[in-house]
């Protein structure tokens, strides 16, 4: 991050500051009003209840009739089977970066076991969950997180092609990679799979079997 954007932040981290804005407008049902400005996020931060504010997820009123949980979580989040979805014919492909520092990986891993167990162990024919090695919320991160999901996606649902792995390669812009990891591909196998190396250039996806 340059020095301008450390500036325009007041000099407070960005998840402190962005996240106060999120817990704020999105998490909490009614919105709270707060000032957009660095320091009223941090001062709204610093000042949260978790007894008295973090049960706003969950508030429903005429005007949110949904709660804030109910709008950012899969149905029935808690046991989820996911049978009209699969009744209409959908498939997803679910990607959640390993060291994501704002949802945890593995969250969406005991959701992705539940939904397993929930449908005898057959979650992997409507449902993929790929885990990204080194990648936080978004890109970035010492991690390859450049890939294409949406093809084989289109594929599945259009032709019935169901999705294995899927080749991540990394960024030349990414400035969180050391210079080993420059210009290398990694096979990103679907959960519970791990890529194993194999024989070859430990540089080339291709060296790599899904295990």
């Amino acid at each position: 991050m340059n020095s301008g954007h450390i500036k325009s932040w007041d000099h407070q981290p960005i998840i402190g500051v962005m996240g106060a804005a999120s817990l704020a407008h999105i998490f909490s049902t009614p919105p709270v009003n707060v000032g957009g400005d660095p320091k009223s996020l941090i001062d709204f931060l610093l000042a949260y209840d978790f007894d008295e504010d973090a049960p706003k997820i969950y508030n429903k009123t005429k005007m949110f009739p949904l709660s804030a949980m109910n709008v950012m979580t899969p149905p029935n989040a808690d046991n989820p089977i996911l049978k009209e979805f699969q009744q209409s014919n959908g498939k997803m492909m679910i990607y959640h970066g390993n060291s994501d520092p704002v949802f945890s990986v593995k969250d969406t891993v005991r959701w992705y076991n539940r939904l397993d167990e929930n449908n005898d162990g057959n979650a992997s024919n409507f449902a993929k969950l790929y885990r990204i090695p080194g990648m936080p919320h978004g890109q970035g991160g010492p991690s390859a997180d450049q890939f294409n999901m949406l093809e084989p996606l289109i594929s599945w649902v259009e032709q019935g092609h169901s999705p294995a792995e899927v080749v991540a390669a990394t960024r030349d812009d990414n400035r969180d990679i050391p210079e080993t990891m420059k210009g290398i591909s990694r096979p990103l196998c679907p959960y519970p799979l791990t890529a194993i190396y194999k024989k070859g250039d430990v540089a080339k996806a291709r060296s790599f079997a899904c295990q």
